[in-house]
């Protein structure tokens, strides 16, 4: 990545209760970041429904022990996530990385995501357990008054 500074890696477990603390987490992080609210909002429900996704379908409720890495990158004039999942497909063989289905659960994520960020990108991870999802937004950097 070009001119990136890397501004925080969080690990969650893979679980629907750590979901609110990641949102504030972030939030608190972005809003340091001279950016909009609004996109603040975007990145946040982007980075919520990929978890959700991998918490409810490939690491699912026979995981508990599962865990989600985020890491997040400011360039400038975007922010730069991935999100990556150690988990094996679910029953259905289906992973955030898998081609895009137009129904279903992974449909519904995927359209939301695709509606908050300007680029989803889905890499394989090497060993083909898991996957990363590289979401990004860009922004014009915001001057912030002391009101």
């Amino acid at each position: 990545m070009v001119n990136a500074v890397l501004l925080k890696k969080l690990r969650i477990r893979s679980d629907a209760k750590e979901l609110y603390c990641l949102k504030e987490q972030l939030g608190r992080l972005l809003e340091k970041k001279d950016i909009s609210g609004d996109c603040i909002w975007d990145i946040q429900v982007a980075v919520h429904e990929a978890c959700v996704y991998v918490i409810k379908h490939p690491c699912g409720s026979d995981n508990p022990d599962g865990e989600i890495f985020l890491e997040i990158y400011d360039q400038q004039s975007a922010m730069v996530l991935y999100l990556t999942h150690y988990a094996e497909p679910n029953l259905k063989g289906v992973c955030i990385g898998e081609p895009r289905a137009d129904t279903g659960p992974i449909g519904f994520c995927r359209d939301i995501m695709d509606g908050t960020m300007d680029e989803i990108e889905f890499l394989k991870l090497p060993d083909g357990v898991g996957s990363i999802v590289k979401m990004t937004k860009n922004f014009d950097r915001e001057t912030r008054s002391s009101e």
